[in-house]
């Protein structure tokens, strides 16, 4: 407890923040009580917060309140801070794992403990804006007027998966072996498509996924540079049938391999506990380590990125993030509108 203390005091000095900051900033640190780490939060978060913005919520979902159980205190933070930041920014990270806390909605993130960021996959960059052209959150007034364990979300589907690698993992992408046999299948499903977006001899949309669109700057990655780094990372895997040397020992070595040891960095950082996919009308992506066929890849309002939605009758499952090629900077919602595909909405549980 005293390591949260200290924390929250220097979060305290640094000036206003939004809840899903401090959750985040928070998340790694111990407490044996879930509802005693987020009321502790929540002590810091109304000396920091932006106050007119934050009154115009409802204050409820704050209310520190020990009658609650921690499922629903962990919900109510959860909804307050995407209300807040009218961002997904906490949704970056894998959605629930709360073992041990029973009937959570699949939408609450985990923030916390062994849950915290960094125990799962790494986020994906924040500089894309896959729902660009959607709705506005603070339009949505179910969001905060729907059901407790609901978030309802308007949206578009793009897409339905179709094939998936298996989970790679830090052991898949560590061994030689097993790193070749999962771009072997790569190379195989993608070989299978017909679609130019996923055409495996150009190199730059199956380069640029393996990636997530990400540079060593996490900024978004150049056509020219992810072929290169591509095309260099697989001579030395597939031909060579050797790793590149360690990203940190190569700034003097030659070009060809400074952008294999480049291109296997960001390829670790991105794959790591993520599915490769393909869908039905031919995008490729990353997705979350527990996709399967038929799921769903929409667009959701407020979303940053695409998100994978399990269909479960008249409701959906959050399964989290996705990087989908090409539809990052709000594509995916110009060509709904184009061809006049309606925005629906998502009642997510």
């Amino acid at each position: 407890m005293v390591l949260l203390k200290d924390r929250l005091q220097n979060i305290d000095r640094q000036g206003y923040t939004d809840l899903s900051n401090l959750l985040v900033k928070t998340g790694n640190l111990h407490c044996t009580n879930v509802s005693d780490k987020v009321f502790a939060i929540l002590g810091i978060y109304y000396r920091v917060r932006n106050t007119r913005a934050a009154t115009l919520l409802p204050q409820s979902l704050l209310e520190p309140d020990y009658s609650k159980s921690a499922a629903n205190v962990l919900r109510d933070a959860t909804r307050f801070a995407i209300m807040e930041s009218q961002r997904f920014f906490l949704l970056q990270y894998p959605p629930n794992r709360w073992a041990d806390i029973p009937s959570l909605p699949s939408w609450v993130p985990s923030w916390f403990g062994e849950n915290a960021p960094g125990h799962e996959s790494n986020p994906l960059a924040l500089e894309f804006d896959s729902g660009r052209g959607l709705p506005s959150l603070s339009s949505n007034a179910a969001l905060i007027s729907g059901r407790s364990g609901e978030l309802p979300l308007e949206g578009i589907s793009v897409d339905a998966i179709e094939e998936s690698t298996a989970v790679m993992t830090r052991e898949h992408l560590n061994h030689l072996h097993t790193l070749s046999a999962l771009l072997e299948q790569i190379s195989t499903l993608v070989s299978k498509m017909e679609s130019p977006l996923a055409d495996p001899r150009g190199s730059s949309a199956l380069g640029e996924t393996l990636i997530a669109g990400e540079d060593l700057r996490y900024e978004p990655s150049s056509s020219e540079d992810v072929v290169r780094g591509w095309t260099a990372f697989s001579d030395y895997i597939m031909n060579q049938r050797v790793y590149p040397p360690p990203w940190r020992a190569v700034r003097e070595a030659d070009e060809h391999t400074r952008r294999a040891s480049d291109y296997h960095f960001q390829m670790y950082n991105a794959c790591r506990d993520r599915q490769f996919f393909s869908t039905q009308n031919g995008y490729i992506g990353l997705g979350p380590s527990d996709l399967q066929q038929g799921d769903l890849v929409t667009v959701l309002q407020g979303g940053r990125w695409p998100f994978i939605l399990r269909p479960e009758g008249e409701w959906y499952t959050m399964l989290g993030a996705a990087y989908v090629r090409p539809i990052m900077y709000g594509e995916a919602v110009a060509e709904a509108a184009k061809v006049g595909q309606p925005v629906v909405t998502f009642n997510i549980r």
